[in-house]
């Protein structure tokens, strides 16, 4: 009767043992399973920051070139324009000797 209680002890102490292995196991994995999850926020966090800072450096470097282009058109005009006026009398003149070759002193 003695050995009988005892192989039934131990077989109750190998149920528990694999009922604590099997949740051990389950718990490990759900760890696990957690630790991916998290990372996965993680990273996609750090992507999105990333993404946001790269838009913003794209946004301040496109307003530079904006404005680097607008100087630059702002200088070209001004450049014509003076370049007209300097000749504007030249042009006035080319164009009063013309019309007086085509039409004459009628």
């Amino acid at each position: 009767m003695q050995i009988f209680d005892e192989v039934k002890k131990i077989e109750q102490e190998a149920t528990d043992l694999e009922l604590d292995y099997q949740n051990k196991l389950h718990k490990l994995e759900q760890n696990t399973q957690d630790k991916i999850g998290e990372m996965k926020r993680n990273i996609e966090k750090e992507l999105a920051n990333f993404q946001a800072d790269e838009l913003a450096k794209k946004s301040e470097q496109l307003t530079i070139l904006k404005q680097r282009s607008a100087e630059s058109e702002k200088t070209e005009i001004e450049k014509l324009k003076t370049r007209f006026a300097a000749k504007e009398e030249e042009l006035v003149n080319a164009v009063i000797e013309e019309v007086m070759r085509k039409y004459g002193n009628r």
